[in-house]
């Protein structure tokens, strides 16, 4: 409830209710999670403010095609002088990038999933070979890098996945030093361990 007024008592009791409910957590429990959850999004912060605001970014292309023989077909025409932006638009997959001609716009290397950063070292003007996208359905991608500005402002609509990636890598590199347990009975997986599993993947 923290100092928002306008949530009365009765309102957040029931609230919390329907979470307990929705869970299957003790009061405990929950505020242990929400207790968490706090402290992650203040890390999160935390990392952002340690980033300058200007750094180095690259302006990024998608085109995804349903299989290897079609991204083939798309790098070929890629490689003949067609533009990027017509062939993501007559041949991706993805609604959202034949939008935009594929261009997702300027990221910065934090702003990428770890097994995604490779394609911040394209140089401007050249197109990835094909890579898989997605493997349950068999999907391909081709990146192009089309600028690179040593010192650029992020922005605001990416800054959300700078802070998560922030967070990631700084889990990633503290889970080497630790000794990881589970949080069920006797560190096992357990009924405790799924709830609370659930409970997190329903909030993202």
């Amino acid at each position: 409830r923290g100092e928002n007024e306008s949530i009365s008592e009765a309102e957040f009791n029931k609230w919390l209710r329907d979470q307990l409910n929705e869970t299957h957590l003790s009061k405990a429990e929950f505020r242990e999670l929400q207790a968490t959850s706090m402290l992650a999004s203040r890390l999160q912060d935390y990392l952002a403010r340690q980033t300058p605001a200007a750094v180095e970014q690259v302006h990024l292309h998608l085109l995804v095609v349903e299989n290897y023989e079609d991204a083939l077909k798309a790098k070929e025409r890629l490689g003949n002088g067609e533009e990027f932006a017509s062939v993501a638009r007559d041949m991706s997959t993805l609604a959202n990038v034949v939008e935009t001609g594929g261009d997702i716009g300027w990221l910065p290397f934090k702003a990428l999933p770890s097994e995604l950063r490779w394609v911040f070292y394209l140089e401007p003007g050249e197109v990835s070979e094909p890579v898989i996208y997605d493997e349950q359905t068999g999907s391909f991608a081709i990146y192009l890098v089309s600028e690179r500005e040593e010192a650029r402002e992020i922005d605001d609509a990416v800054m959300p996945l700078v802070k998560a990636n922030l967070l990631q890598d700084w889990l990633t590199k503290e889970a080497s030093n630790q000794k990881i347990t589970f949080h069920g009975r006797k560190n096992g997986f357990d009924s405790e361990t799924y709830t609370w599993l659930m409970w997190q993947l329903e909030r993202q």
